[in-house]
């Protein structure tokens, strides 16, 4: 008993010496001098997000929000003179929710509560592990099983994929009568976890980091990416480094599937739900309007610059698209109930996910600001050591430290660093902001290895058929593989798409 309460003991005074360092990071620093050109307001507000930084990586990604809040309340007319007069917190919370990013994710996360609690996300998964061209070996059924995770990670957010994945995987194994310590479960799970990180960063549709992140460069430097054109690189970018993975699992890591030689296919067949009721198919129609909306715009500029419905649908904007399809399914009702009960997608949504992004847009656009004096700073000192080489030298340098860093810490936190570091350097030494946004959106996300790089790692650490041994150890290959694709394809990819 009392190893135990030592231990216990032990673990609440480095949770609190942690808290202690982060704290004093975010309140410290307006009481030392601002190294010129930085402002002493511009100082405070770099010391927040250090120490903000800090916390995320190291404590907590929730309490900490509300903290940066309260502190960056008393230095927000500082940072913005010209903002209405009122109460310094009411400037704080117009910069946590009044930028469209929020917004918009909120309404990304009730338009993935429909799909996924329709059944239409089960459905398209066991389509896949169900076509015939599954059957014809053990890695023909693994590649379709991964490939339906893939196709749903393009579109949706991160913890439904993940769930209803891991859930399929799980009745996959029961049916075919493999067990807990069998090397093909787990090499699935760990795949599973790995395609859902790749999908989250290969489109900009259902995904709030790659939204956070595309915005917080936007919003410094005016320039945007719209969704057509990010695919264009996301996707063949993804889709590369899903095929090395799968290639590495075929034959390096090797599992036993010796087990299917007496599997029957036919019992997966029974896990298909039943023909689709009027519910799911108006709610599936829905989405693939509005998706289709979504997409369209940025194709058609492509091909025909300047056409009237790309400029009325980017007058709309993306945002506009998600909340007119909320609201329809809010309307369409069938046999007494809407196609989307607002309430109920409200309760289900992660606020804390939603005050994390704005509490990081907060401080970050702030640090932008003229005001703090951290643009005119960066562009002295980050970016002589950024541009000692060529701008090819640069992105790379920039893709590699990104890839390397988020799979020793939070992913939100190192794409907020360089987001932070980077965005000023567009105006002030000549790099491309869209290149820029690529590497850092990209790059930032490619965590395998811990939950520290990537939030679904911890599913697949903790779960039954998985540990985070094997995780670990072929976490670091995949790390490799990442630096290889980013360093051989985002930059020359993202040239061709919006030019050198």
């Amino acid at each position: 008993m009392q190893t135990v309460r030592s231990r216990k003991k032990t673990r609440d005074w480095t949770y609190f010496v942690k808290v202690a360092i982060g704290l004093a990071l975010m309140i410290g620093f307006q009481f030392i001098p601002a190294p010129a050109p930085i402002t002493q307001a511009g100082f405070s507000t770099l010391g927040m997000f250090l120490g903000l930084i800090f916390l995320y990586a190291f404590v907590d990604s929730v309490w900490p929000n509300f903290v940066a809040i309260c502190i960056f309340a008393l230095h927000a007319f500082d940072v913005y003179p010209a903002a209405a007069q009122g109460s310094g917190i009411d400037v704080a919370g117009n910069a946590v929710f009044g930028y469209s990013i929020p917004f918009f994710i909120i309404g990304m996360l009730i338009l993935n509560y429909a799909m996924e609690s329709c059944g239409l996300l089960r459905r398209i998964a066991l389509w896949f592990v169900t076509r015939k061209v599954a059957q014809k070996s053990p890695w023909a059924f693994t590649f379709m099983l991964f490939l339906a995770t893939l196709v749903l990670a393009l579109f949706m957010d991160v913890s439904p994929t993940t769930v209803v994945m891991i859930a399929i995987a799980h009745s996959i194994f029961e049916c075919l009568g493999f067990k807990e310590g069998d090397s093909w479960p787990r090499m699935v799970i760990t795949g599973i976890t790995w395609i859902v990180c790749i999908g989250f960063w290969m489109t900009p549709i259902g995904h709030n980091i790659v939204i956070l992140f595309t915005g917080m460069i936007a919003a410094a430097t005016g320039q945007s990416v719209n969704l057509f054109a990010y695919m264009m690189v996301g996707v063949p970018v993804g889709l590369a480094l899903f095929l090395l993975m799968f290639l590495y699992f075929r034959f390096v890591v090797r599992p036993d599937v010796s087990h299917f030689k007496n599997v029957d296919y036919n019992t997966v067949e029974t896990m298909r739900p039943g023909k689709m009721d009027l519910r799911e198919r108006l709610i599936a129609i829905i989405g693939a309007v509005a998706l289709f909306l979504l997409i369209i715009p940025g194709f058609l500029e492509v091909i025909i610059p300047g056409n009237t419905f790309s400029a009325v649908m980017d007058g709309l904007s993306t945002t506009y698209i998600i909340y007119a399809a909320i609201a329809l399914m809010a309307i369409i009702r069938v046999e007494g109930k809407p196609l989307l009960d607002i309430s109920e997608a409200c309760a289900r949504i992660s606020w804390p996910q939603v005050i994390l992004v704005g509490s990081i847009v907060m401080v970050a656009l702030a640090m932008a600001e003229s005001t703090t004096g951290i643009p005119q700073w960066v562009s002295e000192n980050v970016g002589p050591l950024l541009t000692s080489g060529s701008h090819v030298f640069t992105f790379i340098v920039i893709a590699v430290l990104c890839v390397i860093l988020t799979n020793v810490m939070n992913n939100v936190a190192v794409g907020a660093i360089f987001c932070t570091i980077c965005a000023p350097l567009c105006a002030t030494i000549g790099l491309n902001a869209y290149i820029l946004t690529m590497v850092i959106t990209i790059c930032s996300q490619m965590g395998f290895t811990t939950p520290a790089a990537f939030p679904t790692i911890a599913l697949a650490t903790s779960d039954k058929y998985c540990n985070s041994g094997y995780v670990l150890r072929h976490g670091i290959s995949m790390t490799g593989l990442s630096l290889i694709v980013s360093v051989a394809l985002i930059y020359p990819i993202s040239t061709l798409v919006f030019g050198g």
